[in-house]
């Protein structure tokens, strides 16, 4: 199996990086999130905000985290295992409009980017 991420310095750089970068989005979920409420995290990627959204909804509610990488998947696991509320459900899937498969391009460096359409860095 691969690393998940590829180099040391980034697993402690990207949730800062994220923090700043995402600070808008961020501040709408804690806004709006109540406790009891059922969410979906799709596409979740290295969970940077599955365990924001785990937070937000408290132990009543539910988080789905969708992600079909299954790189991602045994990592997301292990959060889901460890997370202080057990309120997150993990589906190793993608979420499309239509019924069928897909094809999955995996971003080279940055393993929670990957995406259902070919980008730069994709292959």
């Amino acid at each position: 199996m691969r690393t998940l991420i590829w180099n040391p310095l980034f697993s402690y750089l990207y949730p800062f990086v994220k923090r700043i970068t995402d600070a808008f989005e961020m501040a709408v979920i804690k806004d709006t999130l109540k406790k009891g409420d059922v969410v979906l995290d799709i596409g979740a990627g290295l969970e940077f905000y599955t365990t924001l959204l785990a937070d937000g909804v408290g132990q009543e509610g539910r988080v789905f985290v969708f992600e079909p990488d299954f790189e991602n998947v045994a990592f997301l696991e292990n959060i889901v295992k460890h997370h202080q509320n057990k309120n997150i459900i993990l589906v190793p899937k993608a979420v499309s409009k239509e019924n069928g498969r897909l094809k999955l391009y995996k971003a080279k460096y940055l393993k929670g980017t990957h995406t259902t359409y070919a980008g730069i860095g994709h292959k």
